[in-house]
C-alpha cells in the first residue's frame, strides 16, 4: 500500500513541477509558476523521505 501512495505522490509532484515550469514562460504567471514548481519538488522530496524504507546494507 505504501508503494502505491508513493507512486501517487510522485505523479502529483511531477505534474505540479511541469505545470509550474510551463507557467514560468509568461511574466505574469512566473511568480505563481515558481511557487508551484517548488511545491511540486518539495512534495516529491518529502514523499521520498517518508515512504522509502531504509534497508540494511547487508541485505
Amino acid at each position: 500500500m505504501e508503494h502505491f501512495i508513493l507512486d501517487i505522490c510522485y505523479l502529483i509532484a511531477s505534474v505540479l513541477f511541469v505545470i509550474g515550469l510551463k507557467m514560468l514562460s509568461h511574466p505574469d504567471s512566473a511568480r505563481k509558476g515558481n511557487l508551484l514548481a517548488g511545491f511540486g519538488m518539495a512534495a516529491g522530496i518529502l514523499a521520498t523521505i517518508f515512504f522509502i524504507k531504509m534497508t540494511p546494507a547487508n541485505q
